[in-house]
């Protein structure tokens, strides 16, 4: 199916009967050389057609007097994604412990659905969580149905970014449709090329139907899978990399809901006043500069404000010492990186490092790279989005890798750069290259084998608005 051909939804989805009890729910990730594989053989799923009726919706956990389809009002929950449990499963993070009600139940199937569909650190979820989320008679086939991950160091999947559906709800069980944003990391396989393996984030948007039942005090987890509509529901969205905002939700039809921590989605750009001579508006960060601080390596800045500026500065900093050799010193890398990354993602940036000490920079035959420069001031970049804890920043820069004198290679790089506010400071949450994404993929190529900075002006046409050059940008 091509997405792109799809039109925008312009009302609810048509009524599916309900699939066959063990029939297939599974979710395929594409990378660009990888394939994330969620293999689900035997989930089960229950599919109810929503009606247009306020008393029907009444009855089957509708909103009455909900935004009708393509209207541009969409309510906001309570809800917070991820969150409202008393306490937490065995897993450290997966909330459990919800209340009664309506809100509770969608609570839990959302914490259930990030549990089971986007696990920590990349591991299978764990089954001692799964025994302790599950009803009695669904765990059996939770456990034997879990998503299986096949070169994935990473995911998350981002239920805030979209919203949700509540297609049944009563005092003893509740049905929930989730329309979430997934986000993957994984490593690209790129020996057919000649090339080292680079790690690459793919993003898809992914629609998860949850059925809970309250059993001894709390929603269980009975059921989940992909909806029937899963393709029809996610078309609109399919190159999207960024929050809907209430206008794209409501566009799902009638009965969706947003979460309480949605965040704001980026505005349409608008045109940006330039310099004199074109390019784009400047900043006051200077790249690789702005922290209170620096970390094990002697180099790399820490210690940045919670500002906009702050989060930019410590984008370019970690991303600095990411496309540096410094990444692949043993002792000072691995604390350099602990310094840096989201404690809870810590396994995972040091499988890395590890990889990185062996893969990264490395040419056959001419072996490791004796000198890297990575350049951000010769590019720009931009706040692709910014909640009250957490910024994602795009950043187009130059890289040149010299091999000993007889190799250098030079590229034109995006990188996204996703942080959370942690104790006081950024924490790198992923920063991944982002060349072969569809909307940067051939601005990178068009500068081909380019190895100077590109003057203000044609910066500007290539990027488009809403991109800033760095205090000490050069041309």
């Amino acid at each position: 199916m091509d997405y792109r051909r799809m039109q925008p939804i312009d009302g609810p989805p048509p009524a599916a009967a309900p699939p066959r009890r063990g029939g297939p729910g599974r979710l395929l990730v594409v990378g660009v050389a990888v394939v994330a594989v969620l293999v689900g053989a035997g989930a089960t799923v229950l599919v109810r057609a929503m009606s247009t009726s306020d008393g029907q919706a009444a009855r089957r956990g509708g909103v009455p007097g909900a935004a009708a389809p393509g209207a541009s009002a969409v309510p906001r929950s309570k809800v917070v994604a991820g969150e409202g449990g008393t306490g937490r499963a065995a897993d450290g993070e997966t909330h459990r412990g919800f209340s009664e009600g309506r809100d509770g139940a969608v609570a839990a199937a959302t914490a259930y659905a990030m549990f089971y569909y986007a696990p920590r650190a990349g591991k299978e979820p764990g089954e001692t969580t799964i025994r302790q989320i599950g009803t009695s008679a669904s765990v059996p086939t939770l456990l034997k149905n879990r998503p299986t991950l096949y070169q994935v160091h990473g995911r998350d999947l981002l239920p805030q970014w979209g919203g949700f559906r509540v297609e049944g709800a009563t005092d003893s069980g509740a049905t929930v449709l989730v329309l979430a944003h997934l986000r993957t990391l994984v490593r690209s396989h790129a020996v057919s090329r000649g090339e080292p393996d680079e790690w690459i984030t793919t993003r898809t948007w992914l629609a998860v139907r949850v059925e809970v039942r309250r059993v001894d005090g709390d929603w269980h987890l009975e059921n989940v899978g992909d909806p029937k509509d899963q393709e029809y529901l996610v078309a609109p969205f399919a190159t999207r990399t960024i929050p809907l905002d209430e206008a794209a939700v409501s566009r799902l039809g009638a009965f969706w809901e947003r979460y309480a921590n949605a965040p704001a989605a980026e505005p349409e750009p608008s045109p940006a006043p330039v310099s004199a001579d074109g390019a784009p508006p400047g900043s006051a960060v200077v790249a690789g500069k702005g922290g209170t601080a620096t970390a094990e390596d002697g180099v790399t800045a820490v210690g940045f404000p919670d500002t906009d500026d702050g989060a930019v500065a410590a984008a370019t900093a970690y991303n600095l010492f990411f496309r540096s050799l410094r990444i692949q010193d043993p002792a000072k890398g691995v604390l350099t990186l602990d310094r840096i990354t989201d404690p809870a993602l810590r396994e995972t940036f040091h499988e890395r490092q590890e990889w990185a000490a062996r893969n990264e920079y490395r040419e056959q035959p001419q072996g490791l790279a004796t000198e890297v420069a990575y350049l951000p001031q010769w590019g720009a970049y931009r706040i692709a989005t910014r909640t009250a804890d957490t910024a994602t920043i795009e950043i187009f820069g130059f890289e040149r890798v010299t091999f000993g004198p007889a190799k250098t290679r030079t590229e034109w790089r995006f990188d996204s750069v996703v942080l959370k506010r942690i104790d006081g400071d950024w924490r790198l949450v992923a920063n991944d290259a982002v060349n072969d994404n569809g909307r940067y993929g051939p601005k990178a190529e068009q500068l081909g084998p380019r190895n100077t900075p590109l003057p203000g002006a044609e910066k500007t046409g290539l990027l488009g608005p809403g991109w800033r050059e760095y205090a000490d940008a050069t041309r």
